[in-house]
């Protein structure tokens, strides 16, 4: 189970194209943050760690913090780990809520990013 975690995140790291240069983080940034939740959106358990919310609340400072070109990346990333990883989309929408954020960050794998 183990290894077939690590071979799905290598994949996921390979297919998805990092961002310009200048922007303020990338996606291997937002995987870095959220993959201490990834065995709970995969239902591989049923408890929420620690790490996964601390790793989800940085990103939602990280987001309050960054310009709109990097909130689009962000919502991007999610867009794109969505196609490759086999996660359960609600649970990663409900993840601010179930940590709970002191924020109106969200997280949603099939929001239309081209919106600000």
């Amino acid at each position: 189970m183990r290894c077939t975690l690590w071979v799905v995140t290598l994949v996921v790291l390979a297919l998805i194209t990092t961002s310009p240069t200048n922007a303020f983080i990338d996606c291997n940034d937002v995987i870095g943050r959220i993959l201490e939740c990834s065995r709970f959106v995969m239902n591989q358990t049923n408890t929420l760690s620690k790490e996964c919310c601390d790793g989800v609340e940085d990103l939602a400072r990280v987001s309050e913090a960054a310009s709109q070109m990097d909130r689009q990346l962000i919502c991007d990333c999610f867009w794109r780990l969505a196609r490759f990883w086999p996660f359960d989309s609600d649970l990663v929408r409900d993840l601010p809520d179930m940590c709970p954020l002191k924020s109106d960050f969200a997280i949603d794998p099939d929001a239309d990013c081209t919106q600000p």
